[in-house]
């Protein structure tokens, strides 16, 4: 597997299973096994010489404190000092003739190499003893050589030939003086020399190596010049010279077509006008000639970095137009006063450091096109972070220390309340701020995490951050600024939030509404701290104790913002409200939604934190959630209607379209009519079809237009004439009253769209096709052919669906309830209803009113195959049999027959016991003002046998009859 530092790891049980099969190779006799890494088992094998032939690997430590410090610079140091080291004769290795990856460390070996396996491709010897390596130390067919705190001077004499050497390390051999001569060393890729501190001369030769791809010289102090031969090292990708501050000569690096990362750190100037840098650039001391100078840089250099440099923004030019490649620069360490200007054009730049620039001015300017993490951490008086372009993707930002940052943009701002604009504060639900005489809160950042104290009330603009369900990152520009916070003291929810749970979190069904927008969410929660001394100290340790999360299971995206500002009282253990506007755009949040909102807060530490003991600081006592809505008409709805007909009495067909005041689409619906009729009849069912439209969705104040003069006098005039369509006048009458709406006269011209949908309805089998919702100007503008092509019908493509229903009543003939859940063959909740029946009845109209109610949810959403079950034998025999008795149920069991047929449902007899939900429903049902109530979604598996206790129903008055919404419920 691939570990946190992206290096091949093996875990520890295969390596367990490994050890066993290599000891099962020979349980008695060690010098048999082809591995050993024990340090007792290879002491052995070394002091009595049983090595064989089949030995391949050997690992040898010369104490147990060296195998655990290995690779400790201080640590090795002290061992070599302080231990003696174990020597063995090379003798002991004369029949491992398989022998191909040796480490040894803090051994010395004595004797001649002349015997030594001959097939070694890996040597690892740490703190070696030997001066140089022997002539008769055979190595023609190493790959790899490591000897870190060596004592060698030089690592061998001459000309050595390794012709498959691909790693060269000697780091940290501080008595090294010279590098080898590279001949005879073609293959050679990895050249590591650091904290080699008595290095003063690399072999020309070096030029030779046309495969090096790294030269590490870090710390090579006593290092003056380098080879010019170094510039023709065309492969090489990797440029380290960190610590090199008494190096003069360079070679130009004009022609290293391959280079990709310089790294310069850690130089100081060794002369009053004449710094390293200008060394490393050949660079004159006139101003005038820098430009030719950063021109000598490669073209191809990917990371460049040159932190403690003692460089100010003098040095650099006006242009460094050559270096359009570069994706990381480091600048820390040095005094400059603001961003150097010419590499805010570079279109490539992904990670900036500044870190300690502590002369920084109070704003900065960074290229934000391509930026992934910027460091500005510990600059004293940096105020502002501004982008020249902003960043296209999500980007991290370090400012720790920055005690006086009060903006990063695209990122946060701090700011008062004065400045806030006033629809922000109202969303916050701080109109009266100012008669609240709120008291001061301490803020600590996270950045500056002592910079932000006894502050008047302040408005934290933050950004979230978005994952999908599998924890994807997803970079969306409108999480930008996002989240508006402000902290005030007090320990009570406020009235204004409709949804309160204590605790941290809470669960949440969207109230749907498909004439009104969800603009956001106002999410408040109270916390206490125990303590607020220790916030510091945690702060600096673990990062910002909290992070809010917002989880929408509909469209499987998590929101996060994670803490970057924190409110602390003034006195220790009193309670912060905190008080947070989410806003979201592109229709993010909709009726029907199920959300789940966590503050996490103290109690969850990062994976890498488990070991460690932390104190809990506090905890959040309340949650409270509001949710803002933006009317999408603006004021009164209008619906256009017409109807049409072929011929002065035939096949007819209605349509409409409801539009807001600035003529934007909601939605509209067409179909043919009930039988063949006249024109004039045809748009009397056209306002009646569209006036149930409205009632059904509990929408007010609709402005109706209509085409035709005489149907507006048959509704508003009490006339005689027509008398068979008093019926249907009065019904329009009804509803007209009962919503509030204002029927009057529009153009032929500014009625074609609605025209056009009725003639779509002649060719209709349906008598009622909702479209769905576009956003469109659809007034005075004739609609094409093509424009809304007419649903088609949605099947049970996945399973038949089952439709459980019931019906109750108090008395034989009292107030009833009807109720129903709609589940998919798997018994998982798809949607419920519950609502009163339209009269007082008896216990079988109930449940015939509850099957007849849930074929009409079927018919107007479109769907086919459904089971539906009824736990009343008798309401069967009414339906499926043609029992003559109750007549004044026909109407009833003859609509109820049409609807099942016509949807192609089949009804069936289940038990009480498996109809206890929806008898539950029909019960609430009973207490209910409307005829009809949707339940949401609700993400949790309902089996018929189980309450239905834990799922009281919020009072959804508005269901969507949009075709997106019917989709998601049956998908």
């Amino acid at each position: 597997m691939v570990g946190c530092k992206q290096k091949l790891e093996m875990h520890p049980l295969l390596q367990d299973i490994g050890k066993e099969i290599v000891r099962q190779e020979s349980p008695t006799e060690l010098g048999m096994r082809s591995r050993l890494w024990n340090f007792k088992d290879s002491s052995k094998v070394l002091e009595a010489k049983i090595g064989r032939g089949k030995i391949e690997g050997l690992i040898c430590y010369g104490h147990e404190s060296a195998r655990i410090n290995v690779g400790n610079k201080r640590k090795v140091s002290s061992i070599s000092r302080n231990l003696d080291e174990e020597v063995f004769e090379t003798n002991a290795f004369t029949k491992m003739h398989g022998l191909k990856y040796l480490q040894l460390n803090f051994i010395g070996l004595s004797g001649n190499y002349a015997k030594f396996p001959k097939e070694l491709r890996w040597l690892c010897w740490c703190n070696c003893t030997l001066q140089s390596i022997p002539s008769d130390f055979h190595l023609g067919r190493l790959v790899i050589l490591e000897m870190h705190y060596s004592r060698l001077q030089n690592a061998w004499k001459g000309i050595k030939d390794l012709e498959y050497l691909k790693i060269l390390d000697l780091s940290h051999s501080q008595n090294l003086t010279r590098t080898p001569n590279f001949t005879q060393i073609p293959n050679l890729e990895r050249l590591l020399l650091e904290d080699c501190t008595n290095l003063v001369e690399v072999h020309e030769s070096i030029g030779q190596l046309e495969k090096l791809v790294m030269l590490n010289l870090r710390n090579c102090v006593k290092l003056r010049k380098l080879p010019s031969s170094v510039g023709s090292l065309k492969s090489l990708v990797t440029l380290n010279i960190s610590g090199c501050s008494n190096l003069e000569k360079f070679p130009v690096m004009k022609n290293m077509e391959s280079l990709q990362v310089i790294e310069a750190n850690e130089i100081r100037r060794v002369k009053k006008d004449r710094s390293f840098f200008r060394r490393l650039l050949q660079m004159p001391n006139k101003l005038k000639d820098l430009e030719i100078a950063w021109a000598s840089l490669p073209r191809s250099l990917v990371r460049l970095t040159l932190s403690h440099c003692n460089l100010s923004n003098d040095v650099f030019p006006k242009d460094v137009g050559n270096l359009s490649s570069l994706e990381e620069l480091d600048l820390s360490h040095n005094p400059l006063c603001s961003f150097p200007s010419c590499f805010k054009v570079l279109p490539r730049l992904e990670f900036i450091w500044l870190k300690l620039c502590t002369k920084l001015n109070s704003n900065i300017e960074i290229p934000g096109q391509s930026l992934k993490y910027l460091c500005v951490s510990d600059s004293p008086e940096l105020k502002r972070v501004t982008f020249t372009t902003s960043p296209t993707r999500y980007y991290i930002v370090d400012a720790g220390k920055c005690n006086n940052l009060v903006e990063v943009m695209d990122k946060f701002k701090i700011e008062p309340i004065e400045n806030v604009d006033a629809d922000i504060i109202k969303n916050l639900g701080l109109s009266n701020w100012k008669a609240m005489r709120i008291t001061n809160v301490n803020l600590f950042s996270r950045w500056g995490i002592t910079g932000l104290r006894n502050m008047p009330l302040q408005v934290c603009h933050l950004s979230r951050t978005t994952f999908l369900d599998s924890r994807k990152l997803c970079y969306d520009p409108s999480d930008r600024l996002s989240v508006i916070m402000a902290f005030i003291p007090g320990s009570v929810i406020p009235d204004w939030c409709k949804y309160k749970e204590t605790g941290s979190s809470l669960k949440l069904a969207l109230p749907p509404d498909p004439y009104s927008r969800i603009l956001g969410l106002t999410i408040c929660y109270v916390y206490k701290f125990v303590g607020s001394n220790d916030l510091e100290s945690y702060i600096q340790k673990f990062g910002m104790p909290f992070e809010i999360v917002i989880t929408n299971r509909n469209r499987g995206i998590t929101w996060t913002q994670f803490g970057n500002v924190l409110g602390v009282p003034e006195v220790d253990g009193e309670d912060i409200i905190a008080i947070s506007y989410w806003k979201f755009e592109n229709d993010l949040l909709e009726g029907g939604h199920y959300l789940e909102i966590d503050v996490n807060m103290f109690s969850k530490i990062p994976h890498f934190y488990q070991d460690t003991e932390v104190k809990q600081i506090g905890e959040v006592k309340q949650i409270g959630v509001r949710i803002l809505y933006d009317h999408i008409s603006g004021g009164k709805i209008k619906l256009n209607t017409d109807g049409t007909c072929q011929g002065n009495l035939g096949k007819g067909g209605i349509g409409g379209v409801f539009t807001g005041e600035n003529g934007k689409w909601i939605n509209g619906f067409y179909g043919r009519t009930i039988e063949d009729c006249t024109a004039l009849e045809a748009k009397l069912q056209a306002i009646n079809r569209g006036l149930t439209v409205i009632y059904g969705e509990g929408i007010q104040d609709v402005i109706i237009e209509t085409d035709c003069n005489r149907v507006i006098n048959l509704i508003k005039e009490d006339s005689t004439e027509d008398f068979h369509l008093k019926p249907l006048i009065d019904q329009c009458k009804f509803l007209l009253r009962r919503c509030n709406c204002i029927l009057q006269l529009t153009t032929t011209e500014a009625n074609t769209s609605a025209n056009m949908l009725a003639n779509y309805g002649m060719d209709e089998k349906e008598l009622l096709v909702v479209l769905p919702m576009l956003y469109r100007e659809v007034w005075m503008i004739p609609l094409s052919d093509n424009s809304f092509k007419p649903r088609q019908q949605v099947s049970s493509s996945t399973g038949r669906i089952n439709l459980q229903i019931d019906g109750t009543c108090r008395g034989n003939q009292g107030k009833c309830g009807i109720g129903g859940v709609f589940t998919d063959k798997n018994g998982r909740w798809i949607k419920g209803f519950y609502g009163r029946a339209i009269k007082q009845c008896t216990h079988i109209e109930a449940k015939l009113q509850a099957i007849n109610k849930g074929l009409t949810i079927i018919y107007g959403d479109g769907i086919q195959d459904v089971i539906i079950k009824t736990d009343c034998d008798r309401v069967m025999k009414l339906i499926i049999g043609d029992v003559a008795e109750n007549l004044h149920l026909k109407p009833l069991v003859t609509h109820c027959k049409f609807l099942l047929g016509r949807c192609n449902c089949i009804l069936q007899l289940t038990t009480i016991e498996a109809n206890k939900t929806v008898n539950m429903l029909a019960n609430w049902g009973m207490q209910e003002d409307e005829l009809l109530v949707i339940l949401p979604e609700l993400p949790k598996r309902i089996y018929p046998n189980q309450g239905f206790n834990s799922y009281y129903p919020l009072r959804h008055k508005f269901p969507s009859l949009l075709p997106e919404t019917r989709r998601r419920f049956w998908s």
